[in-house]
């Protein structure tokens, strides 16, 4: 091969890297392009959500007048926490165990006592039969 040969080769590989390196270049220009427009995409989408919070939150102003709004903020003030809340519950879960456990013992009262007078009653239920034979 010819030094010429060499050299026209070797400006032909030199083109087809450039021409590579265009062709990826393109490709990358390409990508970049729909990757911003993308981006841009989303920052609309985010300025009009942005907007949109802030219409939303603008209307809430205009409709809560301040004094309401102190009011109801003084009133959540006033609810008990979560720990509070356990402790009512423990304290409130006592009282009905108590109330039951005296219900039970109520219950178990009152059946004696209405054995005792049911008793009562027969004995009384024979005696007056014997005093009104013995009349007899």
């Amino acid at each position: 091969m010819s030094e010429i040969e060499v050299k026209i080769y070797e400006s032909i590989a030199k083109m087809a890297k450039e021409e590579e390196r265009r062709q990826d270049k393109k490709e990358l220009t390409t990508q970049l392009e729909q990757f911003k427009k993308f981006t841009m995409d989303r920052l609309s989408d985010v300025d009009k959500l942005k907007k949109g919070y802030d219409k939303l939150e603008y209307e809430i102003y205009q409709r809560v007048s301040l004094v309401a709004f102190d009011k109801l903020n003084s009133y959540v003030n006033e609810l008990p926490t979560y720990s509070q809340l356990l402790a009512l519950q423990t304290q409130i879960n006592l009282a009905i165990r108590d109330f039951t456990d005296q219900n039970l013992d109520f219950k178990s009262l009152f059946a004696d006592n209405c054995n005792y007078v049911s008793r009562f009653d027969e004995v009384l239920s024979l005696k007056a039969s014997k005093h009104s034979v013995l009349e007899s």
